[in-house]
């Protein structure tokens, strides 16, 4: 679990003009929420927009991966240990 307030803050703050962080934010923030619902439906909503952002981050993640720059940029580092805690939280 991602504990480090200043992670966090620079995470979020950088979020909205980086893709790849935003994504990754979303899934986890999703796939959070629905495992606080009493509604088992909304919840499954939920866990299933956090599957698709999780997809979308995805997508966005594995081309940087033959990007050496890339590889070494601090969203890129974020975006990794984020996805790590989204994994966690799923299960998978």
């Amino acid at each position: 679990m991602v504990t480090d307030a200043d992670f966090t803050n620079e995470a979020l703050r950088r979020a909205p003009r980086c893709p790849l962080l935003l994504y990754s934010l979303l899934a986890v923030s999703s796939s959070h929420k629905s495992r606080f619902l009493d509604d088992p439906v909304i919840a499954r909503d939920y866990a299933r927009y956090g599957e698709e952002y999780h997809e979308k981050c995805i997508s966005l993640l594995l081309p940087m991966l033959s990007d050496n720059e890339s590889i070494t940029d601090g969203a890129f580092l974020a975006c990794s240990t984020i996805l790590r805690w989204y994994e966690e939280l799923s299960g998978e």
